[in-house]
């Protein structure tokens, strides 16, 4: 997903996640976004800094653009499809 591509993967892709969270990963990403803790899955709790996430995304950094958020929703909603 190009919004993770351009917002995520600095700090969460491959050996270097520095969370030890690696979205370079289709199954772990789909695993974050599906996962039922939170209302839409931990993924999208964090980059949209609702459903009580104690850890919103990205750190340091301006919240993703809302469009972006609506984005991986909608795609969240259709059950995360590999695309």
């Amino acid at each position: 997903m190009a919004i993770l591509d351009a917002s995520c993967q600095g700090c969460h892709k491959g050996a270097s996640a520095t969370s030890g969270i690696n979205l370079y990963d289709y199954t772990t990403i789909k695993s974050l976004a599906l996962d039922g803790k939170y209302t839409y899955g931990s993924l999208l709790s964090s980059v949209s800094h609702e459903g009580g996430n104690p850890n919103p995304m990205p750190q340091g950094a301006n919240k993703i653009q809302e469009c972006d958020i609506n984005k991986i929703r909608a795609w969240v909603n259709m059950g995360a499809p590999a695309n």
